[in-house]
């Protein structure tokens, strides 16, 4: 497939078909700026035609078959079906002048990633390929499209665990993958048996690469303890109590000492007079200091005994607590939180901007 063969089908796709940079679907600078004009890169022609090494005649001439249904489905603006024909085409002749047409049939079609890799490949040896009109095409293209796509690099270092971007897997660990992805919110996660799986949700701009670095850990390492109090509390209230207690017992065995000087007296008198003994201040003053210690030993016992009961509740209330700690936002990376479903447990990290 000659260049001279190619060159006015794909002028005119450019020209008319695909109505430039404000086609649908091609996201347009912020504040409505053109993005600066790219240079087209500038490559020495190989000997031969690297593109055609390995491909037979047979297979070339059924290529451009399909390259030339290809060509008139785009004349008619049915880029769906010319992009089916583009891409049957490439199946059987990697040629950069289809990869290009089949960029520009996709690029109505919102397919930036698409758009993105058929416009590398017919990049790929620059003017021996394509025309300099073309190939400066192609890197307008390629620096617009890329407003919309995002480079996603995931990395992870735990051994024998899997990585995934939006549920397909991407790499095993440890290693490193880059895929080029529509900006938007996407989800990377990582995750092995006996380990919590990790997971990224973040919303990735435009024209950007960022790497989500996962890290993976095991139950016990995500798990931390804490109590309702401080580890006193439970231990001076009870004390507390005891002591309540021990000093009502004191007083409980002073007013019993107290009675019993009282009683004694009250003997000896009844002996010698026969009865009918009035106690005096004095004698008086024992019972009384005996009724007003042990009223003070019988509060003592009810609030230490309030007190022990307390100790011993705030000492139940106080066990160690387990729960989640926030390992990667501790490190500044991602906020992590526990993620815990009917059949399976897990950490969900977002990140927000």
């Amino acid at each position: 497939m000659s260049k001279a063969r190619t060159r006015a089908v794909t002028a005119m796709l450019v020209a008319g078909l695909v109505p430039g940079l404000t086609s649908p679907g091609l996201a347009q600078p912020v504040g409505g700026e053109p993005p600066p004009e790219p240079a087209a890169p500038e490559a020495d022609c190989p000997e031969g035609k690297p593109w055609e090494q390995g491909v037979s005649e047979e297979e070339q001439d059924l290529a451009e078959q399909l390259y030339r249904q290809g060509n008139g489905l785009m004349r008619s603006s049915l880029f769906t079906k010319a992009a089916e024909k583009y891409r049957e085409a490439v199946g059987h002749w990697s040629h950069p002048v289809i990869h290009y047409n089949l960029a520009l049939a996709l690029m109505p079609l919102d397919q930036p990633v698409e758009v993105h890799a058929n416009l590398e490949k017919a990049m790929a040896y620059g003017t021996c390929a394509l025309e300099r009109d073309e190939l400066d095409q192609a890197v307008r293209y390629k620096a617009l499209v890329e407003q919309q796509l995002t480079r996603i690099v995931v990395s992870c270092t735990e051994p024998g665990a899997r990585a995934f971007l939006d549920g397909k897997e991407v790499v095993a660990c440890p290693g490193t993958h880059e895929s080029l992805v529509r900006a938007g919110e996407h989800t990377v996660t990582a995750s092995k048996e006996g380990f919590e799986t990790a997971a990224v949700t973040r919303v990735f701009l435009g024209a950007k690469s960022e790497e989500v670095a996962l890290s993976l850990y095991r139950p016990e390492d995500l798990t931390r303890y804490r109590r309702r109090f401080d580890n006193w509390l439970p231990y001076a209230v009870g004390g507390g109590g005891v002591a309540l207690v021990a000093i009502g017992g004191l007083l409980h065995a002073s007013a019993a000492s107290s009675y019993d000087e009282f009683d004694q007296w009250a003997a000896d008198c009844e002996a010698e007079t026969g009865g009918g003994c009035t106690p005096g201040p004095d004698e008086q003053g024992l019972r009384d200091s005996g009724d007003t210690k042990q009223a003070i030993a019988f509060v003592g016992y009810a609030l230490g005994g309030a007190a022990i009961v307390g100790g011993v509740t705030l000492l139940i209330l106080n066990r160690p607590q387990p729960y989640r700690v926030d390992v990667e936002q501790q490190r500044g990376a991602a906020a992590v939180v526990p993620v815990i479903g009917k059949d399976s447990v897990g950490v969900q990290a977002t990140l927000r901007f």
